[in-house]
């Protein structure tokens, strides 16, 4: 079977989402305890990508292209939650520290780091 560019790019694409998944489902510790081998078969630079934000790295980066990543796979991350947890976010009354609630934070510094460059 052979594809054509554009059907290759979609598949890298579900590939990298199949792997975010695969990644969101690690807490922070199983990252940082095994930073390239805690999902089998994850591309080096995702991994790397995971282990910065897992050791909250983010401010030593100057690198514009990996701070797009890095935002990539927060918004992806962000975008996974369920409608309760949407719920939780959106009522004052409610305070949840989770790992929605750090790739949050990571998104806004993300943001106002790509707003430097």
């Amino acid at each position: 079977m052979i594809l054509t560019k554009e059907e290759k790019e979609k598949f890298e694409i579900l590939m990298y989402q199949s792997y975010l998944n695969k990644c969101l489902k690690k807490s922070k510790v199983d990252i940082m305890v095994n930073p390239t081998g805690f999902v089998r078969g994850i591309p080096k630079q995702l991994a790397e990508d995971m282990n910065t934000l897992a050791l909250d790295m983010i401010e030593e980066i100057s690198d514009k292209e990996k701070l797009g990543r890095l935002k990539y796979i927060c918004e992806y991350f962000l975008s996974q939650k369920t409608k309760r947890r949407v719920a939780q976010d959106n009522n004052p009354n409610v305070y949840i520290y989770d790992k929605f609630t750090i790739y949050q934070e990571q998104f806004k510094r993300l943001e106002m780091l790509l707003k430097e460059f």
